[in-house]
């Protein structure tokens, strides 16, 4: 009878000894073909290494006379497949500032970045074309296959001697993962995020081969997949924390509405010492605090992790990134080693950090615009968009453009009260038609130039305004270098 309820109870506690989330890594030649065009032509903006992959094809690729053409066509087509099917409505949510998450991470799917995924789980062309069937009409189909077809040849010859050392990276990250219990790691990120998500989970990690030895590069998350470049005969070491960087992402989004909405409600809190600056940062922080430094902390020996962390953008290409990160580093390991969640003390403790951590930076124009609203007046000027977003690098932004819906519902000035928002204009003429907090448009001026307007609750609202188009750009590279908005110019109304 003892052997029998013995292997009973075994049998009951299996299941919870095994349930994990654990790593996935996956190579497929199609899938790095279609990142590298979705990432040339930009259908839908997205962080990527662009600069180095439209050298691969102007040079190392023997540029062919059509590639322009087909690139302007895949552009076309992938643009049309940038829309978001919601299976289930997301909440109506009355928000501060745009979410520090997607809304639909839950409740639905974008095209764009499904046939991508699909891209990568596909073993050749046959078989991600017969995937496509089943999404797109077939006339898009065929076209895509077409514009495949063209630079095939020449990116597979190049491919075959990348694979060598991506199948070589495979091998150790799978070394790696068990000497340092990544899967351990998970589970304890899983607690610590709230994440809404079942115990057993495969986590695809994709493999995106890089031309370049050394160079800055991107990774993203769509769901539970993340896709991650690897710099040419980069070791795993050296790219196993972007992959829990990229996978704490996925965490983070799949916490309930509630459990997210208080974290941004915390940081908007006028008792916050921080203020807004740490939702900002929360997201990246967060996940850069784990893999870029908990991580490597563990894989690193006491001397080398030091030299690591006082290194400057270390942790993180960006200033304010990897600052936060490495003041938040002490509470989250504390955290995360003793597989304790996100809670109130955690956020006091965090915020008290950052107000002394973040003092220097968190009232700079290039830290309050990590969300921003945009708001362009002049049709002519939509054109800046991505040159734009290129020079400011927000990780949110909201617009309302001249062609697109301007109700007074869907401006941003009412969806997102305390958003810090530009707002390009030709002349006043244009602004008058706004509404602004606080802000009366009957005594504005008639000078050009850049102005800010700052409401009593700490909102600023930037005008650039000028005829001339390239000067755009201009004051906004002069904004970005002011200390804070209160040193800019005061618009006198």
């Amino acid at each position: 009878m003892i052997k029998v309820a013995n292997l009973i109870l075994l049998i009951i506690l299996s299941p919870m000894v095994l349930a994990k989330h654990h790593i996935h890594y996956r190579i497929s030649s199609v899938g790095n073909l279609v990142y590298q065009l979705d990432c040339i032509t930009q259908p839908a903006i997205f962080p990527c290494s662009s600069a180095d992959f439209s050298s691969l094809w102007t040079s190392e690729l023997a540029p062919n006379e059509k590639d322009k053409i087909m690139l302007e066509r895949w552009h076309t087509l992938r643009k049309r497949f940038d829309k978001t099917v919601e299976y289930v409505n997301p909440p109506k949510l009355e928000l501060l500032t745009s979410p520090n998450f997607p809304m639909n991470s839950s409740n639905g799917i974008n095209i764009l970045n499904q046939v991508r995924i699909m891209a990568f789980t596909s073993e050749d062309i046959d078989h991600y074309i017969s995937q496509l069937r089943l999404w797109l009409p077939i006339n898009d189909v065929i076209e895509e296959q077409q514009i495949i077809n063209h630079f095939w040849p020449r990116f597979e010859s190049w491919f075959t001697q990348q694979q060598l050392t991506l199948n070589q990276f495979v091998i150790d990250a799978k070394k790696l993962s068990e000497e340092h219990d990544i899967d351990g790691l998970l589970t304890a990120m899983q607690t610590f995020y709230q994440s809404d998500l079942p115990d057993d989970l495969i986590l695809p990690v994709y493999l995106v081969a890089h031309p370049r030895k050394v160079a800055a590069t991107s990774g993203l998350v769509f769901n539970e997949n993340s896709v991650v470049e690897v710099l040419n005969g980069e070791k795993a070491s050296n790219r196993l924390a972007v992959v829990i960087h990229e996978i704490a992402h996925f965490y983070h989004e799949r916490a309930s509405f509630d459990i997210l909405l208080n974290r941004m409600k915390y940081f908007f809190n006028e008792n916050s010492e921080v203020g807004k600056i740490g939702y900002y940062l929360f997201n990246e922080a967060m996940a850069t605090a784990i893999g870029n430094g908990l991580l490597e902390q563990r894989m690193r020996s006491p001397e080398q992790f030091k030299k690591y962390q006082q290194h400057p953008l270390s942790f993180y290409s960006d200033e304010g990134i990897d600052q936060a990160a490495k003041t938040a580093l002490r509470l989250v390991s504390e955290q995360i080693n003793n597989k304790r969640p996100i809670d109130i003390q955690f956020l006091a403790a965090l915020d008290e950090s950052w107000a002394k951590g973040l003092h220097k930076i968190k009232n700079r124009p290039q830290q309050l615009l990590r969300h921003m609203g945009l708001i362009i007046t002049e049709e002519s000027y939509i054109e800046l968009i991505n040159e734009l977003m290129g020079t400011i690098r927000p990780s949110m932004a909201q617009f309302n453009t001249p062609n697109g819906d301007n109700t007074e519902e869907q401006s941003v000035t009412k969806q997102y009260p305390m958003m810090d928002t530009i707002i390009l204009a030709k002349d006043w003429n244009q602004i008058k038609v706004i509404d602004i907090p606080e802000f009366d448009n009957s005594k504005s001026n008639n000078e050009t130039g850049v102005f800010v307007h700052k409401t009593s609750a700490g909102v600023y609202y930037v005008f650039i305004v000028t005829p001339d188009k390239p000067t755009v750009l201009k004051h906004v590279k002069e904004m970005l270098e002011w200390p804070d908005f209160d040193a800019g110019h005061a618009l006198k109304t």
